[in-house]
């Protein structure tokens, strides 16, 4: 008996670390990052390796601002500039994206380890309301999505 306590209680407490520090398994909630994730989707998240590598641009990440966990596109990196023209999106002068709602602010430099993330879809609340969010605050890079949600496309 003490024997299967012993290994329950080690299954527990390695499934503990495996999800609080290797691991994060989330569910996309709303469509802010549709069409690449829809509502009802399931991505996983590996947390370590944005601890030795800064996130990259078009890594989706997991973050969390003001107690909200997003899952957005990293589009802008620390010191790049930003701009919102005639419903484009720039990132340091070159065009990221078309047909984007622009932000109240048509130019914004990236803080020192700070990252600006949008979502695939317009209808989203990213660093267009939020601004550059905290390195710190980036919880992990998504490494698999697994599409359960409903979606038109597919």
């Amino acid at each position: 008996m003490k024997k299967k306590f012993t290994y329950i209680v080690s299954v527990v407490f390695i499934a503990i670390i495996i999800k609080n520090y290797i691991f994060g398994i989330y569910q996309v909630n709303g469509i802010s990052m549709s069409p690449a994730l829809n509502a009802g989707d399931i991505v996983i998240c590996e947390k370590i390796t944005l601890r030795f590598i800064d996130p990259q641009i078009s890594d989706i990440v997991v973050a969390t601002c003001a107690g909200n966990r997003l899952i957005k596109r990293v589009v802008g990196r620390p010191g790049d500039v930003m701009s919102f023209y005639s419903d484009c999106a720039y990132r340091n002068n070159i065009m990221y994206r078309k047909n984007i709602l622009p932000p109240p602010v048509a130019e914004y430099t990236i803080g020192k380890e700070q990252y600006y993330l949008l979502g695939d879809n317009n209808i989203s609340y990213d660093s267009r309301i939020m601004g550059g969010i905290d390195q710190k605050n980036i919880v992990g890079k998504i490494i698999l999505i697994i599409h359960l949600g409903l979606s038109q496309n597919r």
